[in-house]
């Protein structure tokens, strides 16, 4: 029994390793064809000099060349010139020089590499070749060409089974409608998509795209990308969380914080959705959408449930129109204002309010039918009460002065009313102040009036024509008589912040 033991304890121990592992040998490498051979023991004991149209074959690895050194022991080979290796029926690599390792099936090309596998091809002056993992490397800089772009970096890694490329350093990809530049890449020649980690510029005809990670179709010109992200062309520049875009189709969508600035008109617009389409020239915002304009000396928030933009052109030039709706609400320090719709014209610089609005400026009131906010260099200067217009500034819970006129023109300062021109059928409610008490109404009717105003209270009421009109003592006012028909006082309806614009209170 114990010899019995020895016996398979030597077996075991004189077996090769591979038979050991449970693996195949490696086969030996045969020589097909040579025109030539002969033996050049300088080199090797075992050297065989071929020369002349050599075919050789490790099963099913094809091996072409003008001339090798064969190595039977080592079972290796070094050829020279023209050297082709054909692995089945879809990896081909030439080369001008060869050493391949039969027994680990592992080769390295140099000078003038080509590998080539269905429609894609890489260039390079260096390459290595596992064949048993089906994977390729460079390491000196190179070139890959298929039907859709090209791509170059100073090292790439083929993964032949997976149809997958992986690029690292100085890596471009080139197309006649596009480039990319990025320092890691990933790039699959089935599905034709390049993934990227790491900062990366996508620079097209008409715009250009940055993140730090993403993907881009090169076949369909789509992509998606995310971390910092960012699109621009010659009019906008659009960040969010993410952003996709076609190329070909030249539309865009932004996800989640998104702020889209306008380089021509100081407009920013932010939502947490976005929808731009280029040739059309509009813009489409949802999900806390706000629209923020830049002036002198503050800043004007306006919230709805959608802005849409578009950009019209004539002779006159191109102009962007904003339409702001349902439930739009605006924000800055010395106005705001609320109505069901906005229309921000940049051909005329004006802001039309539609549909119940209301503006407040310091203690006024201003309400009408339509109201339209005219903006003169780059601030809000005068605004047009049209239709059942009314202007309310409160003394206390129970007397306010009122303006009331088929149409108000207000003149702003620093965004405060300062002077009202009333047209057609004017009327005024004002109360006189003796020691800070109110001692009495002045209620006049006039075709024109004029009047300014200061700290937010009316200074001086002038009439362009003969008013009719009484003064009535505060100890016999009618109470019925102390507001217009339209009367309504607003404040708690009044956006005090820029988060009160995102909060709707049913009038």
């Amino acid at each position: 029994m114990y010899k019995e033991i020895i016996i398979v304890a030597l077996l075991f121990i004189t077996m090769p390793l591979s038979f050991v592992l449970g693996q195949e040998p490696a086969s030996k490498i045969d020589l097909k064809q040579a025109r030539s051979m002969n033996y050049n023991e300088k080199i090797a004991s075992d050297a065989r000099r071929l020369i002349g149209d050599v075919i050789l074959q490790q099963e099913d690895v094809m091996m072409y060349c003008d001339s090798v050194y064969l190595y039977t022991i080592d079972n290796n080979i070094k050829a020279f010139s023209n050297v082709k290796l054909q692995k089945g029926d879809s990896i081909e690599v030439i080369s001008s020089v060869l050493d391949y390792a039969g027994n680990i099936k592992s080769a390295r090309f140099r000078n003038n590499v080509v590998l080539k596998d269905q429609s894609v091809a890489v260039y390079t002056d260096s390459l290595n070749y596992d064949i048993k993992s089906n994977r390729a490397y460079y390491f000196n800089g190179g070139k890959i060409i298929d039907s859709t772009a090209t791509l170059i970096s100073k090292t790439g890694y083929y993964f032949a089974n997976e149809k997958l490329f992986f690029f690292k350093d100085n890596v471009v990809v080139e197309n006649e409608d596009y480039r990319v530049y990025t320092d890691t890449l990933k790039y699959n020649i089935n599905t034709n998509v390049v993934s990227f980690q790491g900062p990366t510029t996508i620079v097209g005809d008409t715009a250009t795209l940055y993140s730090e990670r993403g993907w881009y179709n090169t076949k369909t010109g789509e992509a998606k990308i995310w971390q910092n992200a960012r699109y621009s062309n010659t009019e906008q520049i659009m960040y969010a969380d993410t952003i996709f875009y076609d190329r070909k189709l030249e539309f865009g969508q932004g996800f989640n914080n998104i702020e889209l600035y306008s380089l021509k008109d100081s407009i920013i617009l932010s939502s947490d959705y976005a929808y731009y389409d280029r040739i059309n020239n509009t813009t489409l915002l949802t999900k806390n959408a706000v629209v923020t304009q830049i002036y002198q000396n503050d800043s004007l928030f306006l919230h709805a449930d959608t802005i849409f933009t578009k950009v019209d052109s004539s002779e006159a030039g191109s102009f962007r129109e904003i339409f702001v709706y349902h439930k739009a609400q605006l924000y800055s320090k010395n106005l705001q204002m609320r109505s069901d719709s906005v229309v921000f014209s940049l051909r005329d610089s004006v802001i039309r309010l539609y549909f119940d609005p209301i503006i407040w400026t310091d203690s006024s009131q201003l309400t009408a039918n339509q109201i339209n906010i005219a903006v003169v260099d780059n601030d809000l200067r005068e605004v047009h009460l049209l239709e059942n217009s009314l202007i309310i500034m409160p003394h206390d819970s129970v007397h306010y002065d009122q303006i009331k006129g088929q149409k108000i023109v207000g003149y702003l300062e620093n965004r405060q009313l300062h002077r009202a021109n009333v047209d057609r059928r004017a009327e005024v409610i004002y109360y006189l102040i003796e020691d800070d008490d109110v001692t009495s109404m002045n209620s006049s009717q006039c075709r024109n009036i004029e009047i300014y105003f200061d700290s937010g209270e009316i200074d001086q009421v002038i009439f362009i024509d003969t008013p009719v009109g009484k003064v009535t003592p505060i100890e016999d006012l009618n109470p019925n008589a102390m507001y217009f028909r339209n009367f309504g006082w607003y404040d708690y309806l009044r956006p005090k912040s820029f988060d009160d614009i995102f909060i709707w209170k049913e009038k």
